[in-house]
């Protein structure tokens, strides 16, 4: 049926080429492969940060959203891009800790990371720094709990990724 669909509502796609993810896949060979992607074409935005340092990262969102271009066919809108690059971040901050052994959940909505009994999401850690005082204050304090602040949100290993 889901192949039906696709074939209506996006019939230039060559569906029949299309194979099968399970959920539990969804994380390493879709989530992982879009954020080196990301990275591999945008590291030099954030070469040089760490996990602790996301509300600074946060604070350069305008400015990164005048560097990062828009997908093939799509004139975004600024709020648009603004989110594509909170995406982008997000990507790296997860990228870096499943790199550091984090464990990666993906469910229909839902997307996180596991080490041991901490659990991160981390768009709604990007998204809370932007939006709310009281996570973008109190990021540095849980980054230092978690062991997690002076990881970098671009590895070398990002760099070759994408060579």
């Amino acid at each position: 049926m889901e192949k039906e669909l696709f074939e209506l509502l996006m019939p230039q796609v060559p569906v029949a080429r299309m194979k099968a993810v399970t959920w539990g896949e969804v994380g390493d060979r879709i989530y992982v492969m879009r954020w080196v992607m990301m990275l591999a074409q945008y590291r030099s935005l954030l070469k040089g940060w760490k996990v602790g340092d996301l509300p600074s990262v946060v604070d350069r969102i305008p400015e990164m959203t005048k560097k990062i271009r828009d997908p093939k066919g799509v004139l975004l809108a600024r709020e648009q891009r603004a989110e594509r690059v909170r995406d982008f971040v997000a990507g790296a901050l997860a990228l870096a800790l499943v790199r550091r052994g984090w464990k990666l959940h993906t469910t229909p909505g839902e997307m996180f990371l596991c080490q041991g009994e901490a659990r991160l999401a981390p768009k709604a850690v990007v998204d809370g720094i932007a939006s709310n005082a009281q996570e973008r204050f109190g990021w540095a304090e849980k980054a230092r709990a978690l062991g997690i602040e002076e990881i970098p949100l671009v590895s070398e290993l990002a760099a070759s990724a994408g060579r």
